[in-house]
């Protein structure tokens, strides 16, 4: 294999995400457990360093997969949670 191949695997390729950031770790992990149960997609992760929230942790989602279940997350303003569009 060649060098330029090589460093073309290596290569992380970047995707969109909705990131879901919430008050407290609480909150953080009730959501997920409400995702297990209902089949949502998606994953608690550590807060990406470009954002700054109530606590260390996030709920990462696919946006298409956002777009689907939306109303059932319930996420948004009031409800103790914010949502970003990042790219990781």
């Amino acid at each position: 294999m060649t060098e330029n191949k090589r460093d073309h695997i290596r290569k992380r390729i970047k995707k969109d995400y909705i990131i879901i950031t919430f008050k407290t770790t609480t909150a953080a992990m009730a959501m997920e457990n409400r995702c297990l149960k209902k089949g949502i997609p998606g994953r608690l992760i550590p807060l990406p360093g470009g954002i700054a929230a109530g606590c260390g942790l996030c709920f990462r989602m696919l946006p298409e997969e956002y777009a689907k279940w939306e109303k059932e997350l319930g996420c948004g303003e009031g409800s103790g949670t914010e949502v970003y569009h990042y790219v990781m």
